[in-house]
């Protein structure tokens, strides 16, 4: 690898990056428990950096990527993954236009099992409700419920992992006991975000075990874009965006397509006949 790191920046003219296991530390800081990590390569990993001038960017959060051993006397935890460049990162990213929607049931609340209870408490509220007006009960309570459970996915993620971070360096009993539940959490929290994005991926046929979360996300932001009209052009040939009434121009259309006219056009162009 450190052949293909100095071939790779001394052939290429293009802004390139290298992220991910590294397999290799760049000092002896980098590894924690067990014997101490062979010099030599430490040593040829830096000159290979040095070679291909890459930095290693900054790490925020945890530093030992994996581990070995955990809450035994031979632990071992080391810094793996890294992210090499010889420029800086500026990420960039833009939004679509989200417009109002009816209620839908998340399968993601299913992982709870406060939501049957919801649904059961609201269902049994009232006995003179009939069923519709039982189910949009249903739908006020677990809307306003399921918020803090489907919108919120960024922020859960982030305490797990603070939390799990804050545990991972202790080593008492009761310690391990909070990280392996905070580990349980976290990986809750990861199966209901991939069924979101399932759900509005539409992605259905395939099995719901498969973890590629990523691909149910990117079917969805493209069917989103598929369906999202940004601008027209209305009669004059002008483009007519959401900020300049394209709503309304929209309803014109449909309203003049739809509005019966008097007009013989088509009836001039039957040919009459007798047969």
């Amino acid at each position: 690898m450190w052949g293909l790191l100095r071939n790779f920046s001394r052939d290429s003219n293009l802004s390139w990056r290298v992220i991910g296991d590294m397999n290799n530390i760049i000092s002896q800081e980098e590894k924690r428990g067990g014997a101490a990590y062979p010099q030599r390569l430490i040593d040829g990993f830096n000159k290979a950096l040095e070679d291909a001038e890459l930095k290693d960017l900054d790490l925020y959060g945890h530093p030992f990527k994996w581990e070995r051993g955990r809450d035994t006397e031979v632990w071992i935890e080391i810094r793996l993954d890294r992210a090499l460049s010889p420029i800086l990162l500026d990420p960039k990213t833009g939004r679509l236009q989200r417009s109002n929607r009816r209620f839908r049931f998340e399968n993601a609340w299913l992982l709870e099992p406060l939501c049957s209870q919801i649904v059961k408490d609201n269902w049994e509220v009232d006995i003179t409700l009939n069923i519709m007006q039982k189910i949009a009960l249903c739908g006020e309570s677990l809307e306003v419920w399921g918020k803090e459970i489907t919108g919120c996915f960024n922020r859960r993620i982030r305490d797990c992992k603070e939390r799990l971070q804050q545990l991972r360096s202790a080593r008492d009993a009761q310690s391990s006991r909070m990280y392996k539940e905070a580990k349980q959490k976290l990986f809750l929290i990861l199966n209901q975000r991939k069924i979101f994005w399932k759900q509005r991926s539409k992605q259905l046929w395939l099995q719901s075990g498969d973890k590629n979360t990523k691909y149910f996300h990117a079917s969805c932001n493209v069917r989103r874009r598929t369906n999202h009209i940004q601008k027209l052009k209305d009669t004059d040939g002008s483009w007519v965006d959401w900020q300049t009434n394209l709503q309304q121009l929209i309803t014109r259309y449909y309203q003049d397509l739809f509005t019966a006219t008097k007009s013989s056009e088509v009836i001039d162009c039957v040919t009459e006949s007798v047969s």
